[in-house]
């Protein structure tokens, strides 16, 4: 069941914005792309806050003229921009006073716990910016079942990232939709269920996160879900160098200027190096950071080159990951996908 779709087009100072997305029952959507490519200006066109030439849709309802209030969406800003005098509890009641009643509401408002909001300060004015973030995130998940978030995990530390990526996959586990932008691989792992690429105010590319992230079509796509992007040159012994270091690629790689990609589960990560290194590349590396979400551990890595990695939990614990941790990474020569320069 789709529960948003928006198509049109909007002009946002001399960029043509492209906005062609749906957002089903169950599914969380992220928008990636450069800075400046429209990311933001899209919630804002979905949400009725940009003029855009086209239609929205919630429920299957064209809600394209009504005003942000009766378009039936949850909302979490990256600036929460709360009144300050405001008691907290009373801001989250006036949202569940606005959601529907029965089951669905219930579902949300157990979300809301997730969040911690009753941990929180009674008043606004003595809310962290973490913490601000979640009061905001928790308005919009009782306000409504398709929620629009922008960069819902920008001011979280660790802890408080873990609970907002939680409530935002119970939400859509319980039948909600989420559409959310984000420049953080962190933020995807375990999160996004498809990815909508934007690059100039165009959507260049959209797709499960897997697949995206298994043939990026652009560089910046390919960092921001986490893929290593190299450039460098392949000599005839099929060896990828440039200012980074020096990687073994598959037999079949074009020799000549090149650019290289490495996926985070090509990565194989141990404490010792591995013996069989005839056909792989086996580096020395120190853990920089350790994401843990329902899906695996994200693990970023320091080195010639810089690395991200994605384990399994129990992969995780037998390592024992933590920052500063020296660590072997192994990655198969065919692993590494090379394209020509400019490709």
């Amino acid at each position: 069941m789709t529960l948003l779709r928006a198509q049109g087009r909007a002009n946002v100072g001399s960029l043509a914005l492209e906005v062609d997305l749906t957002v089903d029952a169950g599914e969380v959507v992220a928008i990636v792309g450069p800075n400046g490519s429209g990311k933001s200006s899209t919630l804002a066109a979905v949400l009725g806050l940009l003029p855009m030439e086209g239609r929205v849709e919630v429920h299957g309802h064209d809600v394209s003229e009504r005003p942000l209030e009766a378009r039936g969406l949850g909302w979490c800003p990256q600036a929460p921009g709360l009144p300050p005098t405001a008691r907290v509890e009373r801001l989250l009641r006036r949202a569940s006073e606005r959601a529907e009643r029965g089951d669905g509401a219930s579902a949300r408002a157990r979300m809301v716990a997730a969040l911690e909001l009753g941990q929180m300060p009674a008043r606004v004015s003595a809310l962290s910016g973490g913490q601000a973030q979640r009061v905001a995130l928790g308005r919009a998940l009782l306000a409504s079942d398709v929620v629009l978030a922008d960069e819902p995990v920008a001011a979280q530390d660790a802890h408080g990232a873990a609970l907002v990526r939680g409530a935002i996959r119970a939400h859509a586990a319980a039948g909600g939709g989420v559409l959310l932008v984000s420049h953080r691989p962190d933020d995807l792992d375990g999160l996004a269920d498809r990815v909508v690429v934007l690059d100039g105010g165009q959507v260049r590319q959209h797709g499960t996160l897997a697949e995206v992230r298994a043939a990026p079509t652009t560089a910046h796509a390919a960092r921001v879900l986490g893929t290593t992007v190299l450039v460098g040159e392949v000599d005839d012994a099929h060896v990828l160098r440039g200012g980074w270091g020096e990687l073994r690629v598959g037999d079949g790689a074009p020799v000549g200027q090149a650019t290289a990609l490495i996926r985070p589960s090509a990565v194989a990560l141990a404490t010792r190096p591995p013996s069989d290194g005839s056909q792989r590349n086996v580096l020395e590396m120190t853990v920089a950071s350790v994401t843990r979400h329902l899906d695996g551990v994200t693990v970023s890595l320091d080195g010639r080159p810089a690395l991200r990695a994605l384990v399994t939990h129990d992969a995780a614990e037998a390592l024992g990951l933590q920052p500063g941790q020296p660590l072997w990474a192994s990655i198969k020569a065919a692993d590494v996908t090379v394209l020509p320069a400019g490709a």
